[in-house]
């Protein structure tokens, strides 16, 4: 992941909110979102040049995502694959703050890197790079390629959106519960995009509870889509210098990255309470026409609704700074 969202026992119905970026090459070869065949508990994406994950969640309630820390000079080739490490914590039994305590004590072997993981909302951070392994409190954070809550535009930014969308729940579940005609008829066209979604598998529960998503979850789930949809790029006064030159900060900080050879690959929502709400939206090899057309606008070199066209990841690495390297934003 690049971004990371999440909300802790912020919401009275959802202990944990979570919306998050996928930020990869193009080209780089990826398994959506699915229950493991060689760890049936496990749901999430694979990365299949790696063998690891991004972000995964399991019948149990763990759940682990991890980001890189964007370092160029720090990157050494030959390094243990970091999306194994989300991938061992899902597949073991260690809660969140035994496992990081463990993985500091080998973590200087591995590029720079961030986790986040535990079992439903008592979750641990820890990054290589100077921080943890930390509880995370209640409240709403923001990771991307820095440390927990760096204050970056894109964090920022997320992090109000994501508040914003929280408040707006609340007042939908107090509409609903009053039966307003508001609740009956507001956001119809927005839910039935986001049931077609359901339908089609976009949308999964991982756990006991199995049971049909109800307005409310839908209506959230779809604001939190549209905030990962963001492009907007940062003013030059407010962008870090990470070492990868001016032109591609610009490019690498809004929400939604689309920049030659890289970019944003999936949006993830994840609502936890007894059991995992899973949303998630991959941009290659997907018709458009999964996608709903209220959370996008027309854009240059996407699918016909506003979305990356099913071909955008075979985009060459050629135009990009760090051609053959492992990705490191």
């Amino acid at each position: 992941m690049c971004l990371i969202l999440l909300a802790v026992k912020a919401h009275p119905r959802w202990p944990l909110v979570i919306a998050a970026n996928r930020d990869e090459y193009y080209d780089r070869p990826t398994a959506q979102p699915a229950y493991w065949e060689d760890a049936p508990g496990v749901f999430g994406g694979r990365d299949l040049r790696g063998g690891g994950t991004w972000l995964g969640v399991t019948r149990e309630g763990r759940i682990a995502a991890l980001t890189n820390y964007r370092a160029p000079d720090l990157q050494r080739e030959g390094r243990p694959s970091r999306g194994r490490l989300v991938m061992d914590f899902l597949r073991g039994s260690q809660d969140g703050q035994d496992y990081l305590s463990d993985l500091s004590q080998k973590a200087s072997g591995y590029n720079p890197f961030n986790i986040i993981c535990g079992v439903g909302s008592r979750l641990f951070w820890y990054s290589n790079m100077g921080g943890g392994p930390e509880p995370i409190g209640p409240g709403i954070h923001g990771l991307s390629n820095r440390l927990l809550d760096t204050p970056w535009p894109k964090v920022l930014r997320g992090k109000e959106g994501l508040a914003r969308a929280l408040i707006a729940a609340r007042a939908d579940a107090a509409e609903t519960q009053n039966g307003s005609a508001e609740a009956e008829s507001g956001g119809a066209e927005q839910e039935k995009l986001m049931r077609r979604l359901e339908l089609e598998g976009v949308i999964k529960r991982v756990g006991a509870d199995s049971a049909p998503l109800d307005r409310s979850e839908r209506r959230l789930v779809a604001k939190l889509f549209a905030l990962l949809r963001d492009r907007a790029i940062a003013p030059d006064s407010d962008l870090p210098d990470t070492g990868v030159g001016l032109e591609w900060e610009r490019l690498l900080s809004p929400i939604f990255i689309s920049a030659p050879g890289y970019g944003t690959r999936s949006s993830t929502i994840i609502l936890g309470g007894t059991s995992f709400t899973f949303a998630d939206l991959s941009f290659c090899g997907v018709s458009p026409s999964s996608f709903p057309k209220l959370l996008n606008q027309r854009g240059q070199g996407q699918g016909e609704e506003g979305w990356p066209a099913p071909g955008h990841c075979t985009a060459d690495r050629s135009a990009h700074p760090h051609r053959g390297k492992k990705a490191h934003w």
